[in-house]
């Protein structure tokens, strides 16, 4: 999973328009990146990979993994809307093209101090967060910024993520007062983290006010 194209393998492995219509009955928004589309510097229209099994497959052998390999899969089944389906259905989606995924399925009340960042566990995880800052800068700092304990950065990090670019847009997007400038900052963070495929989000949870991000 260090490997970008093994993330990108798995994202376009997974038919995310199937599990909002399944799941949701329509009534999510198939995520368009890490960033809700409520968010003053979302990007809208710049990240959509669609579902292409056929391309995976290719990024796999690409990859060196051409039979594919085992993963397990660390979700909750208590906690979000229709998890314990959403993670079977994933793992349905990853065995199509190779992927042997060993699903461990917790209540929340092990799955979160199992999952945390200290403890670094998971192989892939399925875990959820959002934003409350209206401009999206927070849920990067939580979850892209490289995991530092002691400065309080990048706490939700559960997998790891760790790019020096994306950290130091991140700190110049918090002490940038221009408004324009603060939001290309943030945009520029976003876009090289999905270029990464630092995660791999699937939908956003609609919630009575707010919308939180479910990633993969």
């Amino acid at each position: 999973l260090n490997d970008p194209k093994v993330r990108e393998a798995i994202a376009l492995s997974i038919d995310r328009d199937m599990v909002c219509d399944e799941y949701f009955k329509g009534t999510e928004e198939k995520s368009k990146g890490f960033l809700p589309t409520f968010c003053r510097y979302a990007l809208e229209d710049y990240w959509n990979p669609e579902y292409n099994p056929e391309k995976a497959k290719q990024l796999l052998a690409e990859a060196g993994y051409p039979d594919g390999f085992e993963v397990t899969l660390d979700a909750s089944n208590d906690r979000y809307m229709n998890d314990e389906q959403i993670a079977q259905a994933v793992a349905g989606y990853l065995e199509k093209v190779g992927i042997k995924v060993n699903l461990n399925l917790m209540p929340k009340s092990n799955f979160f101090t199992y999952i945390k960042p200290a403890e670094n566990k998971s192989m892939l995880l399925q875990t959820g967060w959002s934003d409350a800052s209206g401009d999206g800068l927070s849920l990067l700092h939580d979850m892209l910024r490289t995991y530092n304990r002691e400065a309080g950065q990048g706490t939700v990090n559960r997998g790891h993520y760790s790019n020096p670019e994306v950290d130091a847009l991140i700190s110049q997007a918090f002490t940038e007062f221009d408004d324009a400038k603060r939001g290309e900052l943030v945009a520029e963070a976003d876009k090289i983290a999905r270029d990464d495929y630092a995660y791999i989000p699937l939908h956003f949870e609609q919630e009575i006010g707010r919308a939180s991000c479910r990633e993969r």
